[in-house]
């Protein structure tokens, strides 16, 4: 581990928070203990919280940055305003990333710099054995999309639960698209991405997150508005696509 929050870190990891007290220290201890060669930085993004989310994150070697206006999109810009590093990653506060996680990242962008943003495959960790076998259609459904997509010229489907991105090339692109403050902002990323370079979904470099919202909102609601957003975005229905959001946004 080389956690360095000041002296030129390689990779910025943004973890945005509104009151994550019950996962925030499982995930920051799966940041702080990657095995890596090279400094790197870890950025909270305190998004309102009212809990113990920021007094547990301070027990860590992180950053603390303070984002007023609350959304996802909004943690995420604040993120990208002040990463230091050349890549960027954005993981939820539910997400644990697995051991040598950052290094393939690292080492990816290194062995391809054509590519701008990167996004990978999850597992629940605290998942019912429903819920497990509805994620598994995953296999069924994302490799053909993902073949589809590139015969278009449409980047990869990118998942905001854990994705790395050139910091330059996101900025470049103009940063986040604030219009959409949670359903369907990693979609946008990453076609804002696709301006800079390619952005490819990798199957090969996993985490481990919480199924808690497929839990709260129900497998197939949250599947039909995840699913919806991303094709309105990929088809160019910005206009239907906030007014779809605006009935589902958390």
């Amino acid at each position: 581990m080389k956690t360095d929050n000041s002296n030129s870190p390689q990779i910025s990891v943004v973890i945005p928070v509104l009151n994550e007290e019950k996962f925030i220290h499982d995930c920051i201890a799966s940041v702080i203990r990657q095995d890596v060669p090279f400094p790197f930085e870890t950025i909270i993004v305190d998004n309102g919280c009212t809990d113990n989310t920021i007094a547990i994150a301070k027990k860590f070697p992180v950053r603390i940055v303070t984002e007023a206006q609350k959304g996802l999109s909004f943690a995420r810009q604040a993120g990208l305003d002040a990463a230091k590093a050349p890549i960027l990653v954005n993981i939820d506060a539910d997400t644990r990333l697995t051991d040598h996680w950052l290094e393939k990242v690292h080492e990816y962008f290194a062995k391809h710099p054509d590519v701008a943003g990167i996004s990978c495959d999850f597992k629940f960790y605290d998942g019912t054995m429903v819920e497990n076998i509805i994620l598994y259609s995953r296999y069924l459904i994302i490799p053909p999309v993902t073949v589809f997509l590139r015969l278009i010229g449409r980047p990869d489907i990118l998942l905001g639960q854990s994705f790395a991105l050139r910091t330059e090339s996101l900025r470049k692109a103009g940063g986040i698209d604030l219009n959409l403050v949670f359903h369907g902002e990693d979609t946008m990323i990453g076609k804002r991405l696709s301006t800079q370079g390619k952005v490819r979904f990798l199957w090969n470099l996993g985490v481990k997150t919480s199924a808690r919202r497929y839990k709260r909102e129900g497998v197939l609601r949250t599947l039909f508005v995840y699913v919806t957003a991303f094709l309105m975005i990929q088809l160019g229905f910005r206009k239907k696509l906030r007014e779809f959001v605006a009935r589902y946004n958390p």
